[in-house]
């Protein structure tokens, strides 16, 4: 004897009260974003508008303030707009596998660019240097330091590396 099969054709009705408090909760989201973005405006118009009348003292407190500010910020973005790319890949290029960098100290206004690390002798320190001479985007390649970790069992060479780096088209 086989088993019967129920089927059931008619849909089981649904709960009417969960599509009642999912509409509830898109409407307290849909309110809560425009009160959000009132906000903001609100902001953005105060920083938009110009200040009103300030005392003399406070228009020039807040005037260096603002001037210290505008100067940061023009020197933030001339870093940002540094080729910085084209000097890592050149760094990148002149690396062995004797060699390990621990840091890369560019500096933007100077641009110069310190580089430190440790090698395993210090023929491979002086083999990096000559690397990193024949790269077209540094110039004034010098060896500013070296030391022997003597505090470490392969006993590395420590050093430090100074270059000046250009645009090249």
């Amino acid at each position: 004897m086989t088993p019967k099969l129920l089927l059931e054709y008619q849909q089981k009705p649904r709960a009417k009260w969960v599509g009642w408090a999912l509409l509830g909760i898109a409407l307290m989201l849909v309110i809560d974003v425009s009160v959000r973005k009132d906000e903001a405006e609100e902001q953005l118009a105060v920083w938009k508008s110009p200040q009103k009348q300030v005392s003399s003292a406070d228009a020039r407190s807040t005037g260096s303030t603002t001037e210290d500010q505008m100067q940061q910020a023009l020197v933030v973005v001339e870093q940002l707009a540094l080729p910085w790319s084209p000097l890592f890949n050149a760094i990148e290029r002149a690396h062995t596998e004797t060699v390990a960098l621990l840091a890369v100290q560019p500096d933007a206004q100077r641009r110069s660019v310190t580089i430190i690390g440790e090698a395993k002798g210090y023929n491979d320190v002086l083999a990096y240097v000559a690397r990193l001479r024949e790269e077209a985007r540094l110039k004034n390649v010098y060896l500013v330091g070296n030391e022997v970790r003597e505090d470490q069992p392969q006993r590395p060479v420590a050093f430090t590396v100074s270059a000046d780096w250009r645009s090249v088209q």
